[in-house]
């Protein structure tokens, strides 16, 4: 599990003597290289960190994954593994994780060292686009509900948001909908630093105390959020925004969005999983639904007579054996849990000892005991010395799962008596 730094660890150097690095992202966020100065190489556990005095990778910070990219330095590209910031006495440093395998060659750098740092275009732009997405739908929610978007979260794969009240299926639909609609007019996402005594008057999202300057990005008419993160100039670069789920999360919602190409993506892989469905039943799209729900009541009803004719052969079994038998074990081959534990409570009552029904193939089964005078607990932990079986339940029924093959479960059941059929 990878360990961030910390200031903490390096009680040995002085950092106030050490310039903070200068965010060039906050500025320039379609900036893709830069040049840059080193300033330390830290090492901590198996991996190395590098200080430079500027940087165009955006670290993990607001709930956003890292820049991916590449730092040349001395003749050798070197590979970002994660990047992240830590703060000192108001100064913000932004430490670049490389990993071990270039550790001998970082080691032998010196402060001062010229770099050249090249940030993944396209993974950026896609957080940029997803950010700015994640702005429009929590400054519309903020809008028309007053709710605050109270957890967030930007990986490279999904985008959750955390609101602290409920909205329902027509609410989100009208948000999915406004969202895009803001998304088409192309209105100018705004990011700067206002002063201080403006910002003490200004209505925004995200309002806490924050040390140094608050950076403000402004959608006008949709929302106005303090952000550390790069944006995309205009809300049509977002390109499109989807919801793909929605929960109850601790008394409010979790909602998940894509935008821009990973909405892309994600339509288009759904669009293919339709086309398959649509070939594979020789209908349009439109008639799909339609024709699962019918195939749907088709099975339930063709479940539904497998489950009775279970139900019978396990009592035919049964009622082969004279009543004075007692621990039985009845193997009908792969059977439904609920025809198993129906027949169990059932037939329990007429037979002495044990009742056990077994199901499964290849040394994989799941058995359900029951018995009207004895504890089945106590035979299980007996047949644990022998056999790999879990389970457990109450001194009338128990339940679990048996990893031997037949041939040994046989054998261990006989020697307890138990009448296999």
């Amino acid at each position: 599990m990878k360990k961030n730094i910390s200031i903490k660890d390096y009680p040995n150097i002085d950092f106030s003597k050490i310039p903070g690095t200068g965010k060039v992202y906050d500025e320039l966020p379609y900036l893709t290289d830069t040049d840059a100065q080193l300033l330390a190489v830290l090492p901590i556990e198996s991996d190395y960190y590098l200080l430079f005095d500027k940087t165009v990778f955006f670290p993990e910070e607001g709930g956003q994954s890292p820049d991916k990219g590449i730092i040349s330095i001395s003749g050798q590209d070197i590979e970002v593994t994660d990047v992240h910031i830590q703060k000192a006495d108001g100064i913000e440093y932004i430490f670049h994780r490389v990993n071990a395998s270039v550790g001998d060659f970082v080691c032998g750098l010196t402060s001062g060292a010229s770099a050249t740092m090249s940030i993944d275009w396209s993974h950026r732009y896609s957080n940029m686009q997803n950010h700015s997405g994640e702005h429009i739908f929590s400054g519309l929610v903020h809008k028309h509900f007053g709710y605050n978007n109270v957890g967030f979260h930007l990986s490279d794969n999904s985008v959750t948001m955390d609101y602290n009240g409920p909205l329902s299926p027509e609410d989100l639909a009208k948000l999915e909908y406004e969202a895009n609609y803001v998304i088409r007019a192309n209105f100018p996402i705004l990011c700067d630093f206002p002063s201080k005594e403006k910002l003490e008057s200004l209505e925004y999202r995200s309002k806490i105390e924050l040390e140094g300057k608050v950076r403000i990005v402004t959608i006008p008419e949709v929302d106005v959020c303090a952000c550390c993160a790069p944006h995309v100039f205009s809300t049509c670069e977002v390109g499109q925004l989807i919801i793909i789920s929605s929960q109850n999360y601790k008394g409010g919602v979790r909602i998940s969005i894509l935008c821009g190409e990973r909405a892309y993506a994600y339509i288009r892989e759904n669009k293919a999983y339709l086309d398959d469905l649509s070939h594979k039943m020789a209908l349009p799209y439109d008639k799909i639904s339609k024709e699962i729900d019918k195939l749907y009541t088709e099975i339930s009803g063709l479940k539904a007579e497998i489950f009775s004719y279970q139900r019978e052969l396990l009592s035919y079994k049964l009622d082969k054996l004279p009543h004075s038998y007692a621990d039985i074990c009845i193997t009908p081959g792969k059977t439904d849990s609920r025809v198993m534990r129906d027949t169990i409570n059932d037939l329990k009552e007429d037979r002495p000892g044990y009742l056990m029904i077994l199901s499964g193939t290849d040394s994989s089964y799941n058995y359900i005991m029951g018995s009207s005078d004895k504890d089945c607990r106590k035979v299980l932990k007996e047949l644990q010395k022998e056999l790999d079986i879990k389970g457990g339940g109450k001194p009338e029924m128990i339940q679990g799962s048996i990893t031997e093959p037949m041939d040994k479960i046989r054998e261990v059941l006989e020697r307890y008596s138990f009448v296999i059929i």
